[in-house]
């Protein structure tokens, strides 16, 4: 789940339901539930650093989702404008708020010869642009 910085809104994943409860702080109601074709056991959401967007992992097709702030708050307007592969069961997100990156962390399917990976999303427009595999080093040993 995440809260938009003015605290007025709170999203939340619904993996079961395959949807986005929109919740208003305030009353601690719940005042929408966005649902698209394309969810498939939503985990984790990230606001974009503007908030016009919501960053939504999927557990099961390894979907990264581009999601409409706009379909959010306001109930209209396209749900997922894109989706971009970051690996089966992504397990975390992270925003970098001084620009349009993503940090995601696959669980599966998309490894390096270690068999992790860190994933870095970078973002122009409405379009992923780039994947680093940053890989994983045990530095402990």
């Amino acid at each position: 789940m995440v809260q938009t910085p003015d605290g007025k809104w709170l999203f939340v994943v619904n993996s079961g339901s395959n949807s986005i409860s929109v919740m208003d702080v305030d009353s601690l109601t719940v005042v929408r539930t966005v649902t698209d074709p394309s969810f498939e056991n939503p985990q984790r959401i990230a606001l974009s650093p503007n908030c016009a967007y919501a960053y939504v992992s999927e557990y099961t097709t390894g979907n990264l989702s581009y999601v409409s702030e706009d379909a959010l708050i306001n109930g209209t307007g396209k749900v997922v404008i894109w989706a971009a592969y970051v690996g089966k069961k992504p397990y975390d997100l992270g925003v970098i708020p001084a620009g349009y990156t993503i940090n995601a962390v696959p669980g599966t399917n998309f490894t390096n010869n270690n068999g992790t990976a860190y994933l870095v999303v970078t973002l122009q427009g409405d379009r992923a642009i780039a994947y680093v595999d940053l890989g994983w080093q045990n530095v402990c040993n």
